[in-house]
């Protein structure tokens, strides 16, 4: 209960994007570690735009403005990885949208490579995408 009502401290669009589930309740703690309002906003819409996981945000809350400042969020997102571009996110919505499966784009170590991974779930999926990519099958 003193969890919820601590979150009352929060601004009403962070107390927004709690209610709506873009930000889960250890996001919403660790952004009552910043004291400035305007940071908060910030730090949550980031965490939203880049899928920051909760210890990302920590990280972030503890280094201070230098990072968002900068833009240096190499840190992990929720679902584990490298926090990818916006446009990395938007290439593999426009793959999966031409393909229709489950398209993941991982970049590489080093700068401009990387690997798109193509799921396919049946034999006749496969088919079906290797059709979509003008691959033949003999």
């Amino acid at each position: 209960m003193a969890n919820y009502m601590r979150l009352l401290e929060l601004g009403e669009s962070i107390q927004e994007m709690v209610a709506s589930g873009k930000l889960g309740m250890g996001h919403a703690r660790c952004l009552l570690g910043e004291a400035d309002a305007t940071r908060r906003q910030r730090l949550a819409e980031a965490a939203v735009q880049h899928d920051l996981s909760v210890r990302a945000m920590e990280e972030i809350v503890r280094q201070g403005r230098r990072m968002l400042e900068t833009g240096n969020l190499k840190l992990e997102s929720r679902t584990g990885g490298r926090i990818r571009s916006a446009h990395l996110r938007d290439m593999e919505q426009r793959f999966e949208r031409v393909l229709k499966t489950k398209v993941n784009i991982k970049e590489g170590k080093k700068k401009g490579t990387g690997r798109i991974v193509i799921e396919f779930f049946t034999l006749d999926d496969f088919d079906r995408v290797a059709g979509a990519l003008g691959v033949a099958a003999d």
